[in-house]
Parts: C-alpha cells; structure tokens; sequence
C-alpha cells in the first residue's frame, strides 16, 4: 500500500520530471496537456484511450489530448534523450526508449504512410532490428548500462548477439 508520503513524493518528483522536459512543448497549453495526459495513462483509468484519459484529466472533449499526440509541434527523440537523463540522474538504471513497429504491409503502401504521417524515409524493419537500434542508442546514452538481457525470439538472433559482444568487446 503506498502512503500519503509516499504518494505526495511521488508527485514531486513526477513534477519535476515534466518540468524538465515541459520546455520540449513551447508553449503553455501544450505543457499542460503533457501533464494531463501523463497523469491519466499513471491514473487507475480502466480503458488508455484518449476520451477516458481525457475525462480523468477534467477535460470536456478528447480533442486537446489528440492534438498534442496528433499535431502538435515536439520532437519525441529530444524529450526520450531528456528522460534518459534523468533517469539516469534520479533512478539509476532504466531503459527509456521506444521503437514503432510497422508490418510490411504498411511500410509498402506509401499512401498509407502519408495518411498516417509516418515518415517517407520509414522503411520496414524486424522487431529485432528495431531492438539492437534501441540497445545501441541505450549505450551511447548516458545510461550507466551494465548488462543487456532477452528473451528467446532476440537472444537467438546471432546479429543482435554479436553486436552486443561487439560492444561490449569495445567497451560500451
């Protein structure tokens, strides 16, 4: 059970971490929404979709929320390198990234892509080659990695074995 203290520290420290990265967002409004949005994907909201995470945060409409997820101007690498920081900084040791999964079937229908606003350079890439690309970035972060671990689908996979041996061959 977590105590009024603890909970209270909790939102200390979620504050400062977006106050941290609240400069990503420019202006005011999209900041709070940040917050807001955080908070209710942190909240006990049955369902994360963006009407019921709307409703937790006291919005009247989803609509502030899709537009900070949709339109709004912030670049995801500069806040994930911002979260690496502090993670780094505050916690220890945490792996802070992501990788969007595209089958196939999206990344040949270029259409869709620009429906979807993926970008044209976007090409299809397996789940492992998008891992070694989130353990290479985790490396040269300032994350102090000591050991890398995974499942059966990537710890058979020789290429992501070998460039973590590779790596750690070369000190990092």
């Amino acid at each position: 059970m977590i105590t009024e203290q603890a909970a209270e520290t909790g939102d200390r420290d979620l504050d400062h971490l977006l106050t941290t990265i609240g400069h990503h967002f420019g202006r005011v409004e999209p900041r709070r929404r940040m917050r807001d949005y955080v908070r209710a994907l942190l909240a006990p909201v049955a369902r994360k979709d963006s009407r019921q995470l709307a409703e937790h945060a006291g919005h009247v409409t989803p609509d502030g929320l899709q537009h900070l997820l949709s339109r709004a101007r912030w670049n995801p690498d500069d806040i994930r390198d911002d979260l690496q920081t502090y993670v780094a900084e505050h916690l220890g040791r945490a792996l802070m990234d992501r990788e969007l999964y595209l089958p196939k079937s999206w990344t040949d229908d270029r259409d869709r892509c620009h429906a979807t606003k993926v970008p044209d350079q976007r090409e299809f890439a397996t789940k492992n080659t998008l891992a070694a690309t989130i353990v290479r970035r985790a490396l040269a972060s300032p994350l102090p990695i000591a050991w890398v671990t995974a499942d059966a689908a990537y710890g058979q996979d020789n290429r992501f074995r070998r460039m973590l041996e590779t790596r750690r061959r070369a000190g990092r």
